[in-house]
């Protein structure tokens, strides 16, 4: 009875509790072992990530329980990455000077030593943003390990052993040879998904996923924390990034190994392909979609797509620079045929790069293409084949422009399978619709009201706070307005825009720091209908 006790109090702790117990004793070695749970390995161009990930994969039983891959896709830096603005070695020299930091030792780059002050500064700048949150044990633990932080210098001896052991893996391309002598053992049975992100490392101290290589980095090691693919910090652009550059997947590094060797194995099904990049403005390479001509990188998406059981793919692209080509890669067929490929779609979410409106980035002026904003219309349904997915079970649209009629009549061809829909920092162009109008629109004329299951609505949009990946979500509210009797969470501001009510409405969190959730409080004028809300003019700051 003790036993069973014990055994059944093991069976709900989290393996890294289950592997702290199993240092205990011998016996609790032997009850924990039993509980252990490994439901994903890891993989990138590290030799500590190869070695567990084929050790797993030759295990008795370990390997039975793995139905996820994560592919790492975020290479440690061995310069300031595009992103980061455009900083050559005078200046970032200049600007860590100036600042008063101490010189460098001897053989540490001014790059590294800049980026070890930029991470650093940064995670200070979250803790003065959360205030009183900053005591959640989350936040203690980043502040531990800054004080104990390592030495300028050697943080920069155990980087770049890191870089010289990631760029013989490279070379070798070892990390694609033990995926595909994975796939064609078949070690991982009940494989179900892989995931390729740029966004593994998270923010410093606090990663995305626990890789094997994250995990054995020393307390206290600050490090130019890597995205891997093209990725503006925030407040900066990538201008035409993903676009104009040629044929080059050179940043795209995981994703072109895994969509060749999956292509290439046509006895491999895997149902969902995500490309995780937890909502940083990047993706993949647009060009890839557009017509310039054969492409290896699409075809062997397509081969993907189309294999049997196929359904999630989770599919972020790069558009900059195309607001003044007529959005390519957007009117080209090529998006559509490959999506229509895969028949038993059921969750598909896209995304794009796009960080703001194009006619506030480019500054437009009456008379140009940029102005004209049905030149920026793409027709939904020539992007997304819906109706031919009748299985889908979620739908996700991110930093896209659009049309709320647009949107509407699509969302009006999805099948009755639909259980929830996402709509993050869309843009309506001008005159067509707003949040406000949507929500209304799936309310009063899509009849999901009457549904027995009826899908359940995400909405995000940008945060008072200047951080980045924390964002205002307000699923609660847009919820309660479509099915219940809630007021539409969108308000027409003084000037005839739509903005958030911010009267307490919507939950602040934050894509890298999942402990972060607050109830929005900005102060603000109202300028809503006060009878839809609390009987108040004004949002007092509850700081």
């Amino acid at each position: 009875m003790v036993q069973f006790s014990v055994s059944n109090v093991f069976s709900w702790l989290p393996n890294s509790d289950i592997k702290t117990l199993r240092l205990t004793s011998r016996r609790c070695h032997e009850i924990a072992s039993a509980h252990f749970r490994l439901d994903r390995v890891f993989l990138s161009p590290n030799p500590l990530n190869i070695r567990v990930f084929r050790e797993v994969a030759g295990h008795a039983k370990l390997h039975l329980g793995v139905r996820e891959i994560v592919w790492d896709d975020a290479p440690l830096m061995k310069k300031i990455e595009l992103g980061w603005g455009e900083l050559d070695a005078e200046t970032m020299e200049h600007e860590y000077t100036l600042a008063d930091n101490p010189e460098p030792h001897e053989g540490v780059p001014y790059w590294f030593a800049y980026a070890f002050v930029e991470e650093t500064d940064e995670l200070k700048i979250r803790r003065r943003y959360d205030g009183l949150d900053c005591q959640r044990p989350e936040h203690v633990a980043r502040m531990k390990q800054l004080e104990a932080q390592l030495p300028l210098d050697e943080a920069w001896a155990y980087h770049r052993e890191r870089v010289r052991q990631q760029d013989e893996a490279m070379a070798a391309e070892a990390d694609g040879t033990a995926l595909e002598d994975a796939l064609e053992h078949g070690y991982f049975p009940n494989l179900k998904r892989i995931t390729i992100t740029p966004a593994a490392h998270g923010i410093l101290f606090t990663p995305l996923y626990q890789t094997p290589m994250i995990r054995s980095f020393p307390h206290g090691f600050v490090y130019p924390v890597p995205r891997g693919w093209p990725c503006p910090r925030l407040g900066s652009g990538l201008g035409t990034y993903g676009w104009d550059h040629g044929e080059t997947f050179d940043f795209w590094r995981g994703f072109s190994i895994v969509t060749r060797i999956l292509a290439r194995r046509k006895d491999t099904n895997v149902p969902e392909l995500v490309l995780d990049v937890k909502h940083l403005r990047t993706g993949l390479q647009s060009r890839m979609f557009s017509n310039d001509g054969p492409n290896q990188h699409y075809d062997n998406l397509v081969e993907i797509l189309k294999r049997p059981g196929f359904s999630r793919l989770d599919l972020p692209v790069l558009v900059g620079g195309q607001m003044y080509e007529g959005w390519p890669s957007l009117r080209s067929p090529r998006l559509r045929e490959a999506l229509e490929c895969a028949s038993g779609m059921e969750h598909f979410s896209f995304r794009t790069g796009l960080d703001e409106h194009p006619g506030r980035i480019y500054g437009d002026t009456p008379n140009t293409l940029e102005f004209d904003h049905e030149a920026h219309f793409v027709p939904l349904a020539s992007l997304f084949p819906v109706a031919t997915w009748s299985n889908l079970r979620h739908f996700g649209l991110t930093r896209l422009m659009v049309k709320q009629d647009d949107l509407l009549a699509l969302l009006g061809a999805m099948p009755e399978t639909l259980r929830s829909v996402e709509f993050s920092f869309l843009y309506f162009l001008s005159g067509c619709g707003s949040f406000k109008g949507l929500l209304a629109g799936i309310r009063n004329e899509l009849g999901w009201r009457q549904l027995a299951v009826r899908p359940r609505i995400s909405i995000a949009q940008e945060s008072s706070h200047d951080l980045e990946g924390r964002y205002s979500w307000v699923d609660e509210e847009a919820n309660d307005y479509v099915y219940g009797n809630g007021a539409n969470p969108f308000a027409i501001d003084p000037c005839g825009s739509v903005v958030r009510n911010y009267h307490g409405i919507g939950i602040e969190r934050d894509a890298f720091d999942s402990g972060h959730q607050k109830r929005n409080q900005v102060r603000i004028v109202a300028f809503f209908d006060p009878r839809d809300y609390q009987k108040s003019s004004t949002n007092v700051s509850g700081s």
